[in-house]
């Protein structure tokens, strides 16, 4: 694999990550009714769904940078989206709300895993003339996956 080719993989590869990380947030507020109804969330079981993984992700950031540049950020990034598919999956299969919270704030390590570890391989696949575009582009995915969800919840809460 030529190193442009390399780069463009790499680059497109994190941009799609953060994307489906960001998203998720949609996700979760859509259905947060639903879940609230068929899990039988108290309000607290609501308002801990959304922030277990706010939680932990901004308490393990720092170590999943630490994990990029201690075995590579590829693999980081690579556990971190395994993680998150299998807090994905807990979450889709949870039949209570001490299963539902476990699954977002397993969720939340994942993100702490898969946003600086796919952040260092954009930094490291590029080269320095390219550097500040491909991190521009990175950030625009993470952002506008961020945007995409307000709106989402802006528009379910106003249809509610």
């Amino acid at each position: 694999m030529s190193q442009r080719t390399g780069f463009a993989a790499v680059l497109w590869s994190s941009c799609l990550a953060m994307l489906a990380v960001g998203t998720n947030s949609t996700a979760i507020m859509a259905a947060l009714p639903s879940m609230r109804t068929e899990l039988g969330l108290s309000a607290a079981g609501v308002e801990w769904a959304v922030n277990a993984y706010l939680i932990v992700s901004a308490a393990f950031i720092v170590l999943g940078g630490q994990a990029a540049d201690r075995f590579g950020a590829r693999l980081a990034s690579m556990a971190g989206l395994a993680l998150f598919a299998v807090a994905s999956w807990i979450i889709a299969a949870a039949g209570t709300q001490a299963e539902l919270l476990a699954g977002r704030a397993l969720q939340g390590l994942a993100a702490a895993l898969v946003a600086p570890g796919t952040l260092a391989a954009v930094d490291t696949s590029a080269a320095p003339e390219r550097r500040a575009a491909a991190i521009g582009a990175w950030t625009c995915s993470a952002s506008a996956s961020d945007r995409y969800s307000a709106a989402c919840s802006r528009t379910s809460r106003a249809g509610a």
